[in-house]
Formats: structure tokens, sequence, C-alpha cells
């Protein structure tokens, strides 16, 4: 696996550790998987009666916390986040995306680019099928 592997599955974790956190308020971002995410997940899978594994295996874990932390402009906080890095990765020099949680124009515009690119409805909200191809679909 190559550094851009390595960075590509840090920001996935970062960015699950963003969403996690409306469970876990505390958790790190760190970008890695270890115990304290592992526990963050099965959190979330216990406080949306899953299946409690400790991975995101499953869509229905997937699916379970897009739908959770659905985004839309005027947005805040760490859903907000978890989309932005991806953003900011992919636009953050044509928008001038960052990481501030605060769901602005700069950050709508890149949403509706991102959603035009993969074909998705262009409506500026994020939810279940653009956290999708946020997450470079994972949940698929």
């Amino acid at each position: 696996m190559g550094s851009r592997d390595v960075n590509a599955a840090n920001r996935q974790v970062s960015q699950l550790q963003y969403l996690l956190r409306r469970y876990v308020p505390s958790l790190a971002v760190d970008g890695q998987y270890g115990y304290r995410t592992q526990t963050a997940v099965r959190t979330f899978q216990k406080a949306e009666r899953l299946a409690n594994t400790g991975s995101m295996r499953t869509n229905a874990d997937w699916i379970r916390l897009f739908e959770r932390n659905a985004i839309r402009y005027g947005s805040t906080g760490n859903a907000v986040r978890a989309a932005q890095l991806r953003l900011a990765n992919q636009y953050g020099t044509i928008f001038g995306v960052t990481v501030d949680g605060s769901f602005g124009p700069k950050t709508l515009k890149a949403v509706r680019a991102y959603q035009s690119a993969f074909q998705r409805p262009v409506t500026g909200i994020v939810n279940v099928t653009t956290w999708d191809v946020l997450f470079e679909g994972l949940s698929a």
C-alpha cells in the first residue's frame, strides 16, 4: 500500500471519527482505527440497535450513520467537518473549503460540484447518497 492509500485510509477514519462524535463527543480525530474508535462504533451500534460488532462492515451501519448525519447549508459541527475533510482535499484550492465545521457558501459550492461529478442529485444537501461518495463508496 502506497502513502497515497494510507493517506486516503487515514482520511476515511478521520471522517468516521467526526461522525461518531455524535455518539461519543470526546472521541479523538486522529485517523487511526484503534480501540477508542472501535468502542465508539460499538456505542453507535448499541444506540442505533444495530449488530454490536465494533466494525463498520455492513451497509446498515453506514446507512444509519449517514442518515443521522445529514447536513445542509447553515449546519455546523462534526458532521460538517467530516464532509469538509474530503471536500477540502478534493476542492480546497478551487472553492477555498476549509475544515471549520461551518457549512457556508464555499462548502455548498463544493458539495454541489461533488454531487454533479459523481452523478448524484445536485441538492447541496449531504445525505446518504452524497455521504456514500464522500466516503469513497465504503458503504457499497
